[in-house]
């Protein structure tokens, strides 16, 4: 099983906290959301995680090497499936997909499996 990511907008609502990084570095209970994404796909036992990000990906490349990586830059200009199609070479054994910026619990993805 993998776990596709997308992570490519800005997150302008967020502002000032997204003007250097990707909201999905905004935190929650002193973690970052994304942490929180990887922790809930890591306890079932997924690892095969790919990000799709737009929005300053380097920030998220840096601090998580480990993951595979897609790059959509054309994101100020496209939507969420356009996004989610830079990974379709990922897409021939199933995968779960989620937003960068939404929690969810270690359940979620149990109960998906």
């Amino acid at each position: 099983m993998r776990a596709i990511i997308i992570g490519a907008g800005r997150g302008s609502r967020l502002m000032p906290t997204t003007a250097d990084t990707p909201k999905c570095f905004a935190e929650v209970k002193g973690k970052r959301i994304l942490d929180w994404t990887l922790e809930a796909f890591r306890e079932n036992g997924i690892e095969d995680i790919c990000f799709i990000g737009g929005y300053r990906i380097e920030c998220v490349k840096e601090a998580y090497p480990e993951l595979t990586f897609r790059h959509n830059q054309d994101w100020e200009n496209n939507n969420i499936l356009l996004s989610l199609m830079h990974a379709e070479d990922l897409m021939n054994e199933p995968f779960i997909c989620c937003y960068s910026d939404i929690l969810f619990s270690s359940n979620v993805v149990r109960d998906l499996l």
